[in-house]
């Protein structure tokens, strides 16, 4: 059902819709460790991770739109260790 063309120009609107925001709230938050941390993860392993999911036959509508609108956050792809001085942790 949701393969249907109207419902499926209805649900890609949302998806790209609400990952706009979500985005724009990440390229526009304060530099800090934290917000490192969360665009690491949001844009290395859950926005992938919602794209297939999303469309198993056809992934790929969230990383057109990383890519065409929000391109600074691709530094975050795949950068998995990100430099900070609170990184030292005892190992017990």
């Amino acid at each position: 059902m949701i393969r249907s063309s109207h419902l499926r120009y209805l649900t890609d609107s949302f998806m790209v819709k609400l990952w706009s925001e979500y985005l724009n709230h990440l390229k526009s938050a304060p530099q800090s460790s934290l917000q490192q941390y969360t665009s690491v993860f949001v844009i290395s392993q859950l926005l992938p991770l919602c794209d297939a999911i999303y469309d198993e036959s056809a992934p790929g509508i969230l990383s057109e739109l990383l890519q065409t609108k929000f391109g600074i956050l691709l530094r975050y792809r795949g950068n998995f260790h990100v430099a900070s001085s609170d990184e030292d942790v005892a190992h017990i």
